[in-house]
């Protein structure tokens, strides 16, 4: 049995289209017909109802369709255990987080290319829904995001967490009302988009303890909250590995208040298709290099 045939029929099975399903594989729609029709033929039995454009599966595609992520699993395992993941080629696109992209890009990008040579990376910088939404469609291969549950069709993997600390510039906040919730009122908050985690979090602490949410920048990227942050514009609930050498320096304090969010966790999310194999090894990889990267900013310079 041709393993492509059986991925054509589970990229259509998940994304409803012959359309999408060529996307998400980098082939043309005629072509994913023709393999999902073969493999019909050569089991015996249709596998999709086809109503104009509009695709659904059978009873007998129903029953196949765990058979078939099963199989193309085991294929993926079979090809990691013998080595031969270094063989991938073409495009591998990955949507993650500002977070991720900032503490992984530099380094991820180096020894991906040097474990897969003919594999060329393609990145996206979104936020955790955008990721999602990229993954549904089909139009990314891997993505990693803060904290979304994976739906059926998607292997969801945990790569690391990062903790989270108030923190402002040394001398925004008297130090005798650093380690009070209610100084947060004093001085404007930096906070990431409106419905994000991090903003409703911080919103439910404030409104526990009877605290008004005092005046607010709303920031979407990264780098503006730790700018803002570190030219004294506000109070930012951000992981203090990112400005441990400001902390070092004191310019930078760590306000002794309890976070709304302990941490973010990230996790990585993919398809159940024929590069699995790589996505599995690439996790581990990421794992990895963030698990350095935080313990790095901590090493003694």
């Amino acid at each position: 049995m041709n393993l492509r045939f059986v991925s054509s029929f589970i990229a259509t099975a998940d994304l409803g289209s012959f359309s999408k399903a060529a996307e998400s594989l980098f082939s043309t729609q005629a072509t994913i017909a023709s393999r999902v029709a073969r493999l019909e033929e050569e089991l015996g039995v249709p596998l999709f109802f086809r109503d104009g454009s509009t695709l659904i599966l059978t009873e007998h595609g129903h029953a196949a369709l765990p058979l078939a992520r099963r199989l193309l699993e085991s294929a993926g395992e079979f090809v990691q255990a013998a080595g031969g993941t270094e063989d991938a080629e073409g495009i591998f696109r990955i949507a993650w987080t500002d977070y991720v992209s900032f503490l992984l890009q530099p380094s991820f990008l180096a020894e991906a290319s040097a474990r897969y040579p003919r594999l060329n990376f393609e990145f996206f910088t979104h936020s955790s829904m955008d990721v999602l939404d990229r993954l549904h469609d089909g139009r990314v291969d891997l993505g990693v995001l803060v904290g979304v549950e994976a739906k059926p069709n998607l292997i969801s993997r945990h790569l690391f967490d990062l903790p989270l600390c108030w923190i402002c510039k040394a001398d925004i906040i008297a130090p005798e009302r650093q380690n009070m919730l209610s100084a947060l009122e004093d001085v404007p908050m930096i906070a990431y988009p409106v419905g994000t985690l991090p903003s409703q979090a911080v919103d439910a602490q404030l409104k526990r303890a009877g605290l008004r949410v005092p005046k607010t920048y709303w920031l979407d990227t990264l780098h503006a909250v730790l700018s803002a942050t570190r030219e004294g514009l506000g109070t930012a609930l951000i992981p203090p590995f990112l400005v441990q050498d400001d902390i070092d320096a004191g310019k930078l304090v760590v306000l002794d208040i309890p976070v709304p969010v302990e941490a973010l966790a990230f996790h990585a999310q993919f398809r159940r298709n024929a590069r699995v194999d790589v996505c599995n090894a690439l996790c581990e990889l990421m794992s990895s290099l963030a698990t350095q990267a935080i313990f790095n900013a901590f090493s003694p310079k």
